[in-house]
């Protein structure tokens, strides 16, 4: 009995470009996916002594919101809220309010887009006072329900078809 010689594998073009193609295009929107660097929320503008951009995490307690950010811990009582927006950019209903800012809003606010990405809190505390947070929608859509059901205050979130 003769040994038969070794068998090449031969995959057809056709296939071999199809698979390519769909790796190739696999790590393309892996490569284009912004991740965050660092706590999901940031310190975007408002009221409160705290440095723009200060990155840190909300924490939902039974009785408030906390910021936790490494200079300066922002804490909210839930009783103190009078509204939450999850919106592309701060309504004109809080940009008529007289606010006394120690942070402005960013530079490219007020440019068009339908991605929502500010999270608003304004809340009574001794005066008027505003926190806006930038975070990214897939990361508030696990607060949402949370919030609304804690601080008993629905969070006026700015639908695409709006």
């Amino acid at each position: 009995m003769t040994a038969l010689p070794p068998r090449k594998l031969v995959v057809g073009g056709l296939a071999f470009s199809a698979v390519l193609a769909m790796l190739l295009l696999a790590g393309a929107l892996a490569y284009g996916r912004k991740e965050t660097e660092g706590p999901p929320f940031a310190y975007a503008a408002g009221t409160e002594d705290v440095a723009e951009g200060c990155r840190g995490i909300l924490a939902l307690t039974n009785t408030e919101l906390v910021f936790k950010c490494p200079e300066h811990p922002i804490t909210i009582p839930y009783t103190a809220i009078t509204l939450m927006e999850y919106r592309p950019e701060v309504s004109a209903k809080i940009l008529r309010m007289d606010l006394k800012w120690k942070v402005q809003l960013p530079v490219e606010h007020g440019r068009k887009t339908r991605k929502n990405r500010y999270f608003s809190v304004v809340f009574e505390q001794g005066g008027t006072h505003l926190v806006v947070f930038e975070v990214e929608p897939q990361t508030m859509v696990s607060y949402l329900a949370e919030l609304e059901l804690k601080a008993n205050k629905r969070v006026e979130v700015w639908g695409y078809a709006d």
